[in-house]
């Protein structure tokens, strides 16, 4: 899914330390180096300090993702590799951009998709949302029958 969206490459670290030590390595060979700019888009407390352990001296970690009210993190790493920490709320701008890739096929959002549920059926597919599977991505309930 991620290289038909544009992706040049794609790691999973679903099964890593929380630090991402080793992660680190497979990221810097397949960017060829440390990124100047890193972007989270989760929130979470091991995503930020992958960011922060990742990226090369004087960059830049981008926090987009909206975790929980309090997180913590490597300041004394970030401070000592001169890290700037920028955050954002929501995604100001991104909509036009985002709607431009549906629709010329660019990102094919159909496929994120991974349950269908009739409106009836509406509490089986919070129940679905709630477990934690690595088989779903999306759930659509259909308001409308046929």
């Amino acid at each position: 899914m991620a290289k038909e969206c544009g992706a040049d490459a794609i790691i999973q670290v679903k099964d890593y330390d929380k630090e991402g030590s080793a992660l680190i390595p497979k990221i810097h060979a397949a960017l060829g180096g440390a990124p100047e700019v890193t972007i989270d888009c989760t929130g979470l407390a091991t995503c930020l300090t992958l960011g922060i352990n990742v990226t090369r001296p004087g960059g830049k970690v981008m926090m987009v993702g909206m975790g929980p009210e309090s997180i913590s993190i490597p300041m004394v790493n970030a401070c000592s590799k001169e890290i700037d920490i920028l955050s954002c709320f929501r995604y100001a701008n991104d909509y036009p951009t985002a709607l431009e890739m549906v629709a010329s096929g660019k990102c094919p959002v159909t496929k994120l998709i991974t349950h269908n549920f009739k409106l009836e059926e509406a509490v089986d597919a919070f129940k679905t949302a709630s477990k934690k599977s690595d088989d779903t991505i999306k759930i659509m309930i259909h308001c409308r029958s046929g």
